[in-house]
């Protein structure tokens, strides 16, 4: 009968999801739909106490479901699986997900009754891991982490906003994270200036609004380029990111512009920004840039493609200052292109406005919510906790993430420092793989990616190139540029705010239809098709519509249950 629903399962997903799919070989998972409780007072195999390997004296069983990506081996034979089976003396089953259709393909497994022990990076959302957790198809985690946890609390001394983020408004943890800080991506609202372009025309690097301005006024009027050929003082493309959009990088110089929530914090109260006197001005800022032709109007238009074709103009730079957290999406990379003018694209650290305002928004956490869970089918759910435990845990992590030592990587050379400018943790021999690979299971797996490690791969520094290359460059940049100028604690609103399932589909229709109407607006304040004098007021008045108020209660709810005073 299992073999049967199993493979009826496994039809439907084909018949959805025809031709992302590619075929996988299933092993039918114990027990029907909630037919095993998951408590934790169950039997369990371990026998190793906390943070101990091998977690088993005697070779136990677990099943999991896991999204595979094209450039990795089937699990089942990977060398970096089979390392931590031998680690923890745990054979589990993979069966894979297809890389696209992943979330679907999931809840059609659940829906049939069929899933294994545990599901890991398999597409489920927040609300996905709520719903299901209420019907008992996720057990909690609560107890599992207090009474059985070892690595993943020592992960959290180094990325403490875990705690509060995965704790769930009903008060129970039903996933856990993956910790993988790209520390240049936590202030990735980046902007990129031509520095050949300052020195021709003897100007220091912009600071101010007004400085900047009086920049692209002389990059369109000063020949910069010697040949006399137009050249675009600014310019960004439209992306599903907001990173790549030039206003946002400039309003923040006016006020705190979060392009995903236009939300700020003040004094404990979740406040709006896109309907204030500064947000106003900064909008007024940016329409003179367009109105002058010192923003390309194109950058609310034009597609990545367009705006690198423009970026590597194998004439010459045509861009004085682009937006968008790398700078390989306007300029290619420096090998890529013969005068290597991505180095001569230095970050610009943000403005200061003119009320002093100079901040840079944050825009990632570092963590992924709701990566891997623990199922009712799980016979022995402190065998399946401890097995995700070890995830966490630093030779382990190094392994999955990185693949298998002296052969993908090994300790540094002694004396040698990291792209942080600390000592050394590894040193890359191998770099990562594009299809089949079997030495790793990278972003796959769970793991404890945290930024000194990630920052700790053995760089060239007595090479000058090194500075140029793109991990030490990113690294620098936003160090240097950024990261002074991060908001202060307080004056931002978390990035993870957890809504109840009653709650969330509200936040929703909320949300979408007030982003959307300040997108719209501003865009046609900053293009001129609407006047920030006459149309504002109207503009204003219809919040009280859209229920921004409403929308403003919800979001503060969610922040006193999750942040406030315990």
């Amino acid at each position: 009968m299992k073999k049967k629903n199993f493979a009826a399962a496994v039809l439907m997903i084909a018949l959805f999801l025809i031709p992302v799919i590619t075929p996988i070989t299933a092993p039918v998972f114990a027990g029907g739909k909630g037919q095993v409780s998951g408590s934790i007072s169950a039997p369990t195999a371990v026998t190793a106490e906390k943070g101990q390997f091998p977690l088993t004296s005697a070779k136990s069983q677990l099943s999991l479901l896991c999204t595979k990506p094209p450039y990795l081996s089937d699990f089942n034979i990977n060398d970096a699986a089979k390392w931590v089976e031998n680690k923890t003396n745990v054979h589990v089953t993979y069966v894979h997900l297809p890389y696209e259709g992943t979330s679907a393909a999931t809840n059609l497994l659940i829906a049939a009754g069929d899933y294994p022990d545990i599901m890991m990076n398999a597409g489920l959302s927040t609300n996905d891991a709520m719903n299901y957790g209420n019907q008992g198809i996720i057990i909690p985690l609560n107890d599992l982490i207090t009474n059985h946890g070892y690595w993943f609390q020592e992960a959290v001394k180094q990325v403490p906003e875990i705690p509060s983020a995965i704790v769930m408004p009903d008060g129970k943890i039903y996933g856990m994270p993956n910790i993988n800080q790209a520390f240049h991506t936590f202030y990735s609202l980046k902007a990129w200036i031509y520095d050949p372009w300052l020195k021709k025309l003897n100007l220091n690097t912009p600071t101010t609004t007004d400085e900047f301005y009086n920049v692209l006024k002389a990059f369109k009027t000063g020949n910069p380029n010697g040949n006399g050929r137009p050249v675009i003082p600014m310019m960004g493309y439209y992306a599903s990111a907001p990173r790549t959009y030039p206003y946002v990088f400039l309003l923040n110089a006016f006020v705190y512009f979060n392009p995903g929530s236009y939300l700020a914090m003040a004094n404990g109260k979740v406040t709006f920004v896109a309907n204030t006197e500064d947000y106003r001005e900064g909008l007024r800022y940016v329409a003179r840039l367009v109105s002058e032709g010192l923003l390309d109007s194109a950058s609310f238009t034009q597609n990545a493609s367009q705006a690198k074709q423009i970026g590597t103009d194998p004439a010459g730079p045509r861009i004085g200052v682009f937006t968008d957290f790398v700078w390989w999406n306007f300029v290619e990379y420096n090998y890529n292109m013969p005068d290597k003018r991505a180095d001569f694209y230095p970050a610009l650290a943000p403005l200061k406005g003119p009320k002093g305002l100079r901040v840079t928004p944050v825009q990632g956490t570092g963590f992924n919510l709701d990566f891997a869970h623990i199922t009712d089918h799980a016979k022995d759910p402190v065998l399946a906790f401890r097995w995700l435990d070890a995830l966490y845990n630093l030779d382990v992590t190094e392994v999955t993430q990185f693949g298998i030592k002296g052969l993908y990587w090994d300790d540094p050379t002694p004396g040698a420092l990291g792209i942080n400018r600390k000592p050394a943790l590894y040193r890359v021999l191998k770099p990562f793989p594009s299809e089949g690979d079997t030495g790793s299971v990278r972003n796959v797996f769970m793991g404890n990616r945290y930024s000194d490690l990630r920052l700790g791969e053995q760089a060239n520094w007595s090479n000058p190139a090194t500075a140029f290359d793109q991990e030490p460059r990113l690294y620098q940049e936003t160090m240097d540029k950024y990261y002074p100028y991060r908001p202060a604690e307080g004056t931002y609103v978390p990035l993870v705010l957890n809504q109840t399932a009653t709650e969330s589909g509200e936040v929703s229709r909320l949300t979408e239809q007030i982003n959307t109407y300040v997108q719209e607006n501003l865009v046609a304040f900053i293009t001129g098709n609407k006047s920030l004098d006459r149309d504002w007021a109207a503009y204003t008045a219809e919040f009280q519509r859209l229920d921004l108020q409403r929308y403003l209660a919800l979001k503060q709810t969610a922040y006193d249950r999750q942040y406030g005073k315990k």
